[in-house]
């Protein structure tokens, strides 16, 4: 896909970009709903493995919880998934995304 390439390189070439692998995470937890393009088993690894980049550049950030959150509730383990969404609503209280992925204001 034409982001990861985009971010990858960006990696390579200069400091962590931690911002663009988390909402490269985001955009794989959710893609496959939207589009035939990509099944959800390759989304769901290739959201896996970008917000385990963001992870590792900055642990502080919400979205790799709420990436790994919204494919772990996909993938029928909802208790880890509300978990995680929870975490990235400790992080950033005002984080809608994960607000909406485990449903209570």
């Amino acid at each position: 896909m034409g982001g990861e390439r985009i971010v990858r390189v960006r990696h390579r070439g200069g400091p962590p970009f931690s911002e663009a692998w988390s909402g490269l995470a985001l955009c794989y937890a959710v893609i496959a709903d939207y589009s035939v393009r990509i099944s959800f088993q390759d989304a769901f690894a290739r959201g896996r493995q970008a917000a385990e980049q963001v992870s590792t550049l900055d642990p502080t950030m919400a979205e790799p919880y709420a990436a790994l959150g919204i494919i772990e509730a996909s993938e029928w383990r909802y208790q880890t998934g509300v978990a995680l969404l929870k975490r990235a609503v400790v992080l950033r209280p005002s984080f809608a995304i994960a607000h909406h992925g485990w449903g209570p204001p």
